[in-house]
């Protein structure tokens, strides 16, 4: 077998940490809090001189629990908030052991760990969703700590599951993994309010635009905070792409725009006057609750039950489309949807029901009725000739021919009937409404031409 050579650097060459790197670069309890104040004003020189060089690669998890190490992992505990995306009061709720949160299908919670985390510059990590979990139907977002980061974590929750699950303090719920960095970052994760001024002299093409970019910059609430002017010199702090954007849309010319460029470059490489070290801004950063982060977020208004219990008329369906978006745009449209079907699917077909079924078994109908009466008319006619001894032997051979043509009459259409029936099955597209040409149909019209000759003949018999 290979050797293993022991290396006194636990993880050198950077890595993903064991459960044994993780028990020996936790800070002890005892020393958590002297360590948190130097971490905080990330002050690295000061650590190793107090405590020494080995802090230079340790880390700290408050509230840290033993028993939820896993071999290369550690599972993070819900705290004690969480913040519902759903609710229709937007407020900060607490959880308790007596009183666990029940969460419902569909809704979606920003849970706050139990666990505050502090990673030296030469970590990083990630929080991944536990088994457990997603197979009682919660979907948990990752998470992604940078180097230098303090604080305790958010991690957004969804309830996919039908059913209404319970949400419990310190309960495990994701999965903490460290990596140890090739290198050490060179930069730090400060709070936006301890982040240090950048001076940028304005060119020379530059400042006769300076009212204008001064009116600019206090007007803009996406820039405010970030830069200002004073006198002749641009004021940068915490820029980051969505302001160098914004900056952008002052002015259309090269010259702006290059200017612009400079901006994005010289907050880049900027250092902190004290550590130096470069700055990068972080909100939520030190976070203990939930507050800091819902504080000036950006949430359209929400729908109360009460606003959406609306008739079923299209055109409050429509309102509530256009005032509420998805999914009311699918409920608006299904009036439309439905008529279009009916006139695309459902009309055709009725009109080839009636045409190729309905249409002719009436006209059959119809002219069997006539017939018969035609015959009980002309049969009672004839009978009361013989009777009064006026009948002849055109009105005899009349009496005999007249049932003998209806029932004759009568095998024809049913005839007819089971063969326009057999043709309606074979045929895709629906007859039109007015039969053209030698067709089926066409001749059950004919037959009404025959009744109205045999009613023409006895009433010439009845004259005689």
């Amino acid at each position: 077998m290979t050797e293993v050579k022991k290396d006194e650097k636990i993880n050198g060459h950077g890595g993903m940490l064991s459960i044994v790197d993780l028990r020996a670069q936790i800070v002890p309890a005892e020393n958590v809090e002297k360590y948190l104040s130097l971490f905080e004003e990330r002050d690295w020189k000061g650590i190793i001189e107090k405590f020494g060089e080995n802090y230079e690669r340790k880390f700290v998890i408050k509230d840290y629990n033993e028993l939820n190490l896993t071999p290369f992992s550690y599972d993070l505990s819900i705290g004690h908030q969480l913040f519902s995306i759903q609710r229709p009061d937007p407020r900060v709720m607490p959880i308790t052991k007596e009183h666990p949160y029940r969460m419902e299908p569909g809704e979606t919670v920003l849970v706050i760990t139990r666990e505050y985390i502090a990673l030296p510059p030469c970590y990083s990590a990630t929080v991944w969703p536990r088994f457990k979990m997603v197979r009682s139907g919660i979907f948990q977002s990752m998470v992604k700590i940078d180097p230098t980061w303090y604080g305790k974590l958010a991690v957004a929750m969804s309830n996919l599951s039908p059913a209404t699950l319970t949400i419990k303090r310190d309960e495990p719920f994701g999965t903490l993994v460290l990596y140890e960095l090739s290198k050490p970052a060179d930069v730090d994760l400060w709070k936006n309010d301890d982040l240090e001024e950048v001076d940028l002299a304005l060119r020379n093409e530059i400042e006769p635009w300076k009212q204008r970019l001064d009116d600019f910059l206090y007007n803009n609430p996406e820039l405010q905070g970030h830069c200002r002017l004073a006198g002749n010199v641009l004021k940068i702090k915490g820029i980051k792409r969505s302001q160098l954007e914004e900056l952008e849309s002052f002015d259309c010319s090269n010259v702006w725009k290059e200017f612009v460029k400079e901006i994005g470059n010289k907050w880049a490489e900027a250092k902190h006057p004290k550590r130096e070290r470069r700055m990068i801004g972080m909100e939520g950063l030190g976070m203990m609750d939930l507050e800091p982060i819902l504080q000036g977020a950006t949430r359209g208004e929400r729908v109360e039950r009460k606003a959406i219990e609306i008739g079923c008329r299209q055109e409050e369906l429509i309102s509530a489309a256009i005032q509420y978006g998805k999914p009311f745009d699918i409920i608006a449209n299904i009036p439309k949807l439905v008529e279009e079907n009916i006139e695309r699917e459902c009309i055709p077909r009725i009109h080839a029901e009636v045409v190729e079924r309905l249409f002719p078994q009436i006209v059959q109908l119809t002219i069997r009725v006539i017939a018969l009466l035609s015959l009980i008319g002309a049969v009672i006619a004839l009978a009361g000739q013989y009777f009064q001894g006026k009948a002849n032997w055109l009105g005899i051979v009349a009496l005999i021919v007249i049932p003998v043509m209806y029932f004759s009459l009568i095998w024809v259409l049913h005839k007819l009937s089971r063969g326009s029936g057999n043709s309606s099955l074979k045929e895709d597209k629906p007859p039109p409404l007015i039969p053209r040409g030698n067709t089926e149909i066409e001749k059950e019209y004919r037959f009404p031409r025959l009744v109205s000759f045999v009613f023409g003949l006895l009433s010439r018999l009845k004259k005689k």
